[in-house]
């Protein structure tokens, strides 16, 4: 609560600052609140594109959702953009891959 309310203030004074969405969003990814986090990891996008981060985060978020169309596009995205979390391009792909064969074979 008090991380919340911190946040709301540094962004009342600057409200460009893409790390206090990024932080919001994982605040509302710990509360499992998932359309608050993806508005904040949305957010922190507007403002950096190139945020590999929130672009990891939010890919995570759209295959949990089953929005798998949107995490592949993001990947790709990811793919060209990342720096330190470059090591996850494996990883989200897997997940994608994995939920997608489960969601084809819950289909059949």
């Amino acid at each position: 609560a008090k991380s919340k309310i911190f946040l709301e203030r540094s962004l009342e004074y600057d409200p460009q600052r893409e790390d206090s969405y990024l932080y919001f969003a994982k605040i509302f990814k710990h509360d499992d609140n998932q359309e608050e986090e993806e508005i904040n990891l949305n957010n922190a996008l507007l403002i950096n594109p190139s945020n590999d981060e929130a672009l990891y985060m939010l890919v995570i978020l759209k295959i949990k959702q089953s929005d798998y169309e949107t995490a592949k596009e993001l990947i790709d995205k990811f793919a060209l953009v990342c720096k330190s979390y470059c090591s996850k391009k494996k990883e989200i792909e897997d997940k994608l891959k994995k939920f997608t064969t489960e969601n084809a074979k819950d289909k059949n």
